[in-house]
């Protein structure tokens, strides 16, 4: 199972910044029922985040939005950033993973 926005998906849309693969099943202490948990970092292209719609700054998937599709949790840089620095435990994990499936410069230095 993947998540419905792959990175494919997310880089035709954002600038996925970091991805991976969280969870029980990132640390080898998956059971038989958990499922798939993805996060992720995406970036907004200048003239939209500047613009006047307020782009989307979390795209979220949960098992009970769409049965079958693994859960997902993308989060904008800028807000990723803020919960970030709030200590967000959430958010800190993706940080840590043994390894990621999408990762560029941004990604990297975070």
């Amino acid at each position: 199972m993947s998540p419905a926005f792959t990175v494919e998906d997310i880089e035709g849309e954002w600038v996925l910044a970091l991805a991976g693969l969280v969870g029980s099943r990132a640390y080898g202490l998956a059971t038989a029922e958990s499922d798939e948990d993805y996060m992720g970092v995406f970036q907004i292209e200048t003239p939209k985040l500047l613009g006047l719609d307020k782009p989307n700054e979390t795209v979220t998937n949960t098992h009970l939005d769409h049965p079958g599709v693994a859960d997902y949790t993308y989060q904008e840089l800028g807000k990723f950033c803020r919960l970030a620095l709030g200590g967000n435990p959430t958010i800190l994990e993706l940080l840590w993973l043994p390894k990621y499936i999408a990762q560029n410069d941004t990604g990297t230095t975070l």
